[in-house]
């Protein structure tokens, strides 16, 4: 009763309003979270272990997505050297083409 008196010769009711709004959040979400805590069925994973749960499904997605990243440069860099390749090819082709055309044309 007394800490009421004191807050209230101390604090004008505006500002004894804002503090019991805030007082009700910070209440209403550590009931919450009490609740999701204790609340918990029997067997069932505490909040620590379903975290530790999501980070291992969480580093398993993103080594997949490394890998698929480094295969999918390597494919790139496969099919860049193919195409050199080729493109060499059609070079010696065209080339034998026009030397094939000029001797059947003379």
């Amino acid at each position: 009763m007394e800490i009421i008196k004191l807050l209230i010769t101390k604090f004008d009711p505006i500002t004894l309003g804002v503090l019991t709004l805030i007082y009700f959040r910070v209440y209403k979400k550590l009931n919450v979270l009490d609740n999701a805590v204790n609340n918990r069925k029997e067997g069932q994973n505490t909040l620590s272990q379903e975290v530790t749960e999501i980070h291992v499904k969480l580093d398993k997605v993103i080594n997949k997505q490394i890998e698929n990243e480094a295969h999918i440069k390597h494919t790139k860099e496969q099919v860049d050297l193919h195409r050199n390749v080729d493109e060499k090819a059609f070079n010696r082709i065209e080339k034998d083409i026009r030397s094939i055309a000029s001797k059947v044309i003379a």
